[in-house]
């Protein structure tokens, strides 16, 4: 018989700190047992530091990278654990059509993609969360049942993603055990009704260690906030403009765990006396001006490369400067043999030489790090104007562009050429996401179908402004006119279909851009 829904309650809302630290514990994998011998550890994973560099000018302050490399070796005969994998899908009204369909088809395509032994559940939210399938071990008698509950879904109510996101963990924990490949799958098209709960959710699915991967389907989505809960718990944010590729998505998620090699990959960067690590979008801050980062999960032959742009401190010629120390720690998930970790250090030294200074730079780190530049404005600049600030998103862009251009036309740079025109196209972009925002609010709500447009304060160059009366064109000879009511009516509501269709063509093209920028810093 088909799954019956589970409603969360207050009371389970409350426990669900202590539930998670209980669980938790409970459901740890043991390094070895007492007395036996440890599993060796199977080599798969390396890392490597290189600097941009290895001479820097002596006598005053500096700019370089250092590009960290992590590898993960295909074992001779690859073995893993049972995927245990919750789909946490967004049903509110938002999702009615296309959405809502795409969706309902990849999960069923999923059902029959995962093997036998994996565990599978789903949660759903709309007006509050609701778990439609408990976590459950596939076979042929689970999967009707799945097939069943996911032909049910519809779209209905509001956004309440934190608590089905909070069911989501309870499910995760339950479906655990110490060989399961643990995975989490968000797929929403717009802005959750609170986020203020967002923060305590992720710190609880870094505890469990559980990589999130948030699918935007929909130009409302908040790409801040999706690519924040990707990056901090070590997930990848997609951006999908169509929704038909949400089962390609569930697809590679599926057979990319049943390659995995490491998990719980965390990288923390030690910067050197004096060093500055010029990486605030990537991680979180540690003591001495260092940085950790959440890398999720590597699967066997998978490369992933993060530059990291430092300034270096002045230093007398000849001098060492020490530069940063890369510790990476993982799970071996291979021949379960613990906690491994690897280790690389960077240090360079100070010359009074130009032409020696130029000699020993590593181009393609020099030219990365250009890219991440750029990247990173594209990145400040869509928060900017998501808040608002269009003029501080334009100064960051015009900064950034200029920049690009630069390095761009010195080295014959394709890539950081198309980067610099996409920097000057999103300037013309971005006011869409200022109008959308004052829409909504100020993101901090939703605009409901059919709601109305209040006409924008602000004008926005390229868009008509909604509820402006304009000179001549379809108001000539009006004036005085008794149907002029129903002509401007009509107007208007030409108007804000027009710029409706603008305002959502400039945000997927928003929401492409953060997509692409946000893969350039932490190197997928």
């Amino acid at each position: 018989m088909p799954f019956a829904p589970l409603l969360p309650s207050p009371a389970r809302a409350r426990r669900a700190a202590v539930v998670l630290a209980v669980a938790l514990a409970a459901v740890a994998p043991a390094c070895h047992r007492p007395g036996a011998a440890k599993p060796d550890d199977p080599g798969l994973i390396e890392l490597a530091a290189t600097p941009s560099t290895t001479l820097v000018l002596a006598d005053q302050p500096g700019q370089m990278a250092v590009r960290v490399k992590i590898m993960a070796a295909t074992p001779p005969a690859q073995g893993h654990g049972p995927v245990n994998l919750v789909l946490v899908l967004d049903t509110s009204g938002s999702m009615e059509g296309d959405a809502i369909a795409s969706t309902r088809d990849a999960a069923q395509a999923l059902v029959d993609r995962m093997a036998d032994g994996d565990r599978l559940s789903i949660v759903v939210f709309h007006s509050l969360g609701e778990v439609l399938v408990p976590s459950i071990r596939l076979g042929d008698v689970s999967r009707k049942k799945i097939r069943t509950a996911i032909a049910g879904l519809a779209a209905r109510g509001t956004t309440d993603l934190a608590s089905g996101w909070s069911l989501a963990l309870a499910q995760l924990i339950a479906g655990r055990s110490e060989r399961t490949l643990n995975r989490m799958v968000l797929v929403t098209d717009g802005i959750p009704n609170d986020v203020s709960p967002v923060a305590e959710l992720i710190a609880q699915t870094q505890a469990l260690q559980v990589p999130i991967t948030p699918l935007c389907l929909d130009v409302e989505c908040e790409p801040t906030l999706l690519g924040q809960i990707a990056v901090q718990t070590g997930g990848s944010y997609k951006y999908l403009d169509d929704a038909t590729a949400v089962a390609a998505v569930f697809d590679s998620e599926v057979l990319r765990l049943h390659q995995l090699v490491a998990r719980d990959v965390r990288l923390v960067l030690k910067a050197g006396p004096g060093v500055i690590l010029d990486a605030t979008l990537l991680g979180d801050a540690i003591a001495g001006g260092g940085r950790s980062l959440a890398l999720g999960d590597l699967a066997a032959g998978e490369e992933r490369e993060l530059v990291i742009p430092v300034t270096v401190p002045a230093r007398r010629v000849g001098a060492v400067v020490e530069v940063l120390d890369a510790f990476l720690a993982f799970d071996d998930v291979v021949n379960h043999s613990g906690r491994r970790q690897r280790h690389g250090y960077v240090g360079v030294k100070t010359s009074g030489e130009l032409a020696a200074i130029e000699a020993a730079t590593e181009m393609d780190i020099e030219t990365a790090m250009h890219r991440a530049h750029a990247a990173t404005a594209m990145l400040q600049a869509i928060e900017l104007g998501r808040r608002g600030d269009l003029v501080a998103a334009n100064e960051v862009l015009d900064r950034g562009a200029a920049a690009a251009r630069v390095r761009a036309t010195a080295k014959d740079d394709a890539e950081l050429a198309g980067q610099a025109g996409r920097m000057d196209a999103l300037k013309l972009e971005l006011p869409a996401l200022f109008v959308q925002a004052a829409q909504q609010g100020g993101g901090e709500g939703r605009q409901g179908a059919g709601a109305a447009v209040s006409p924008s304060p602000v004008a926005v160059e390229g868009h008509a402004t909604v509820g402006e009366r304009p000179a001549g064109g379809a108001f000539a000879g009006l004036d005085g006119d008794r149907d002029e009511p129903a002509a401007i009516e009509k107007l208007a509501r030409a108007q804000k279909d027009t710029v409706g269709r603008s305002i959502d063509a400039d945000n997927r093209t928003i929401r492409r851009q953060h997509d692409e920028s946000l893969q350039v810093l932490m190197g997928n």
